[in-house]
């Protein structure tokens, strides 16, 4: 049930914007992850917009900062919506949508991955949250950044009730994560919480305070970086106090939490609440700036909306740029010929036929709005053989497009669409000539890929080489 204070129409839309902030966060710091912040100023100068085609790498991929966040959310559907979820089901929710050393997680190995630890001890059968604890997997695993990258999802369930955010963060992190890591993980998730009432930054920081132990690192962490900034240091000056104090090599194993997220306050602090400017910064700064950025843009997201987002720099523009998919350029030519294409692709009028880039769809559409959220599968219904609850994974998105369901593509191919759910009540509302969409819900992120049944099973038929089997 949604806080009275909140209209419906109004939680869609900053569910929405903060999906849209995270992914462009993601998308804005995954080119130059883990760089240091002096290899950055060398190199790139300060992080001011995308710099994917200056490094030569694709902007839109899949990546397990996105995916991991709506598939572990999953849980929920799974298990009837239970505010009671338990870390063990979670855990289970792991088990039924990662496909090993494919999906999702980095696979790294025993001991180094945190998340391929947690994922290996639930195959043995030790169930969460057992499989995530320093007890078992040791303090440097157990206190990685994954509890936190994976979060935002059970901050958006809650809005206005960080209490309850906090516990689905402290049962949904404890599946691989414990100690400062799932004190970080609350952190976020309060925030996100509360952001739906739109309290300025330190009232974010004070809610989620008042919910982790004062004594905790991560607490006594976040004043000293709030004293810092009280002081008058710049944003510079604040980092390498960061740095000297709480940085990598204060604090063991590949990504630890505690340089992240401390850059994550960080950022909030003297971002000043902008989105632009505060994902400049937390990315300026380095370490794994693809996650750092994902959380300040789910945050700020849901706390400015959509208006928030549409500031001085077109951050959903990046598809109008010329490293648009080439899938993307034939639909906006089909488009131009009357042949159809994606419905929230919007042409001129009039001209040669020979549009430039500047009119290819934007990367993240503005939606029409209508309450809901979309389970996104990926599997047989892909390819065309049916219904599916393949193992794959399923991914949560805010679904704002619901007419997106019945639409039909270039030369009267079918698109794969949305399965439909009520955000209140948990009612299955899709239609039911829907066919699921691929990873990270293209209709919203990326695009809408046709489905053509003719030359899919003639492909099917053919064998090795093209020869036609028998």
């Amino acid at each position: 049930m949604l806080p009275p204070q909140l209209a419906e129409s109004e939680y869609a839309e900053r569910v929405y914007a903060g999906v849209l902030g995270k992914i462009i966060g993601v998308y804005l710091g995954r080119p130059f992850e883990q760089w240091h912040h002096d290899r950055i100023m060398s190199e790139l100068g300060e992080i001011e917009y995308y710099v994917h085609d200056r490094l030569g790498v694709p902007l839109v991929v899949t990546d397990d900062d996105i995916s991991g966040t709506f598939t572990f959310l999953r849980a929920l559907a799974d298990y009837g919506y239970d505010p009671n979820l338990t870390p063990e089901q979670i855990g289970q929710t792991w088990l039924n949508y990662i496909i090993e050393n494919r999906t999702i997680l980095w696979w790294g190995g025993m001991g180094m991955s945190t998340e391929h630890t947690a994922f290996l001890r639930l195959k043995e059968g030790i169930p969460a949250p057992d499989s995530g604890t320093i007890a078992r997997n040791g303090a440097t695993v157990a206190e990685q950044i994954g509890a936190q990258i994976f979060i935002d999802g059970w901050g958006m369930i809650c809005p206005n009730d960080p209490d309850r955010a906090v516990d689905f963060a402290r049962r949904a992190g404890s599946v691989s994560h414990d100690g400062e890591a799932i004190y970080g993980a609350q952190v976020v998730a309060a925030m996100e919480a509360l952001a739906f009432s739109g309290a300025s930054i330190d009232q974010l920081i004070d809610g989620a305070l008042a919910r982790i132990p004062a004594d905790c690192l991560i607490a006594r962490m976040i004043a000293n970086i709030r004293e810092w900034h009280a002081v008058g240091f710049d944003w510079r000056t604040a980092y390498r106090n960061i740095e000297r104090v709480y940085g990598y090599e204060q604090y063991g194993g590949g990504c630890h939490i505690v340089p992240n997220h401390a850059l994550i306050i960080h950022a909030l602090l003297y971002g000043e609440g902008d989105f632009g400017r505060s994902l400049q910064i937390v990315n300026s700064c380095g370490y794994d700036t693809d996650c750092n950025s994902g959380n300040v843009g789910c945050i700020l997201g849901i706390r400015t909306g959509l208006a928030g987002i549409d500031g001085p720099l077109d951050w959903r523009g990046a598809g109008r740029r010329p490293d648009v998919p080439t899938h993307r350029r034939r639909w906006a030519r089909d488009h131009r010929r009357g042949g159809g294409g994606a419905p929230h692709c919007r042409r001129r009028q009039g001209g040669s036929g020979r549009d430039n880039l500047s009119t290819a769809p934007l990367l993240f559409p503005v939606p029409r709005l209508g309450a809901g959220v979309c389970g996104v599968r990926r599997g047989a219904r892909e390819r065309g053989d049916g219904p599916s609850d393949s193992t794959y994974g399923k991914w949560i998105l805010p679904c704002l497009e619901p007419d997106l369901h019945a639409a039909r593509g270039p030369k009267g191919g079918r698109l794969h669409a949305l399965r439909f759910t009520d955000a209140a009540t948990g009612a299955d509302r899709s239609r039911p000539d829907c066919g699921p969409v691929g990873v990270n819900c293209k209709s919203h992120v990326v695009s809408l890929r046709p489905r053509r049944p003719a030359r899919d099973a003639a492909r099917r038929s053919r064998g090795p080489f093209g020869r036609r089997n028998a």
